[in-house]
């Protein structure tokens, strides 16, 4: 409801692209963390010489977490504006969301109509 609030001219490419971006962003997000914390651990148990406890590998899972997210998201809104023009705010959804709404709206339209009647004709 948040992303709808801001813009009411949204419409399903937008939800669309902004649930696509999030399964990026997730991913990513999943991935920096793990290379991170295995790094960080790596030389916690290198210099300490000592297994590093369940509970700090917990603690800094969350903060590289929760650092990687804002890095991520930091990034997709100066690629949005980079690709989409200053006046973007949605990020690369954004961008994606105007792609799709360009291309998939044209083939769409051409399959409803095109394709519906070529279909009866050679029912018949």
């Amino acid at each position: 409801m948040a992303e709808w609030k801001d813009d009411v001219n949204k419409d399903g490419y937008d939800l669309a692209a902004a649930l696509f971006m999030n399964v990026v962003k997730a991913v990513l997000g999943a991935a920096l963390t793990a290379l991170f914390v295995t790094i960080i651990i790596a030389i916690l148990m290198i210099g300490a010489g000592a297994a590093v406890s369940v509970i700090a590998v917990a603690g800094i899972t969350i903060v590289v977490g929760v650092l990687a997210g804002y890095l991520i998201d930091v990034v997709d809104k100066k690629l949005g504006k980079m690709a989409g023009g200053e006046e973007n705010k949605d990020g690369l959804s954004g961008v994606i969301a105007k792609h799709m709404r360009e291309n998939i709206q044209y083939h769409w339209y051409y399959l409803k109509n095109g394709l519906w009647w070529n279909f009866e004709e050679s029912a018949l």
